[in-house]
């Protein structure tokens, strides 16, 4: 019968040997573990939360990281945290800022806000102000209306002067090469006004784009006003107004227009009226 060999030291030392004799046992002191050459026969068993046992090199580890008492390995990652330790070991709890105004609570139950006070209906509104500001062609703000009180909220939103016109007029030129060069007197033209800052103006000619009318005989033509012209001093009665032409009875003391009554007694007057040649009269 071939001898057993026994063999003790540690598991580097094992570790270490090339090749291990098949008809010898080695016992690692530092592991509890049992080998025949190097067939693994039986180890230490790892403890658990029920019994007592060897210690796995995780749980060792973990051990390492922690002292009694204390928060070793645990680090806050805010002022939220708060960690601490007494007899009964480590702590770690939720820290709730102190500062005025923080609905935040913690309750026994955990953490708890407080619901906000309700008041009277509040209304939001965009409204447009009398006067702009300075630069701008309008100016509106943001208004809030909560139990009777009004604020304005944010950043007013005005709007530039050079996005619109302020307004237009139809003119005529009175002076040449005014308001524009190539101006000539009578010439028509627009004047537009820019709302930006300076008010600018855009003058633009109408000269080929409106007809030029001339005056005929009975037309005047003031400022591409056509009219019609009378010799009132041989009018006879004849007369122009916004209804057109008039022709006023003759009178007495003017002339003008025969009445139907005056020609009713003039065809009397014609009708009694007996006329003849003196060469019909007998002679003696």
């Amino acid at each position: 019968m071939a001898n057993v060999i026994f063999k003790q030291g540690t598991r580097a030392q094992y570790d270490a040997i090339a090749v291990k004799d098949a008809s010898t046992l080695y016992w690692l002191t530092d592991t509890r573990e049992l080998f025949k050459g190097e067939i693994l026969y039986a180890k230490g068993t790892e403890a658990t939360t029920l019994a007592s046992g060897l210690m796995s090199a995780a749980d060792k580890a973990k051990l390492d990281n922690l002292a009694a008492g204390g928060a070793i390995g645990l680090t806050a990652v805010d002022a939220s945290v708060i960690l601490g330790s007494d007899e009964n070991g480590t702590t770690i709890g939720v820290q709730v800022s102190k500062e005025k105004g923080n609905a935040l609570e913690l309750k026994e139950d955990g953490l708890f806000v407080s619901p906000a006070a309700t008041s009277g209906a509040v209304e939001f509104a965009i409204e447009k102000q009398d006067t702009p500001e300075d630069g701008f062609s309008a100016t509106y703000k943001l208004k809030r209306t909560a139990d009777g009180a009004d604020t304005y909220i944010g950043d007013a939103i005005n709007i530039p002067k050079d996005a619109v016109l302020s307004g237009g007029t139809y003119e005529i030129v009175d002076t040449a090469d005014t308001p524009y060069v190539g101006a000539e007197v009578g010439d028509p033209y627009v004047d537009l006004v820019v709302a930006n800052a300076e008010e600018s103006h855009i003058y633009i000619p109408l000269k080929g784009l409106v007809d030029t009318v001339k005056a005929g005989d009975g037309i005047a033509v003031t400022n591409n006003t056509v009219s019609i012209k009378l010799d009132e001093a041989n009018a006879n009665g004849l007369a122009v107004s916004t209804d057109g032409l008039s022709m006023a009875v003759a009178t007495t003391t003017s002339a003008g227009a025969m009445s139907a009554e005056d020609k009713a007694n003039l065809d009397a007057v014609m009708s009694s009226i007996v006329w003849g040649d003196l060469g019909d009269e007998a002679t003696a």
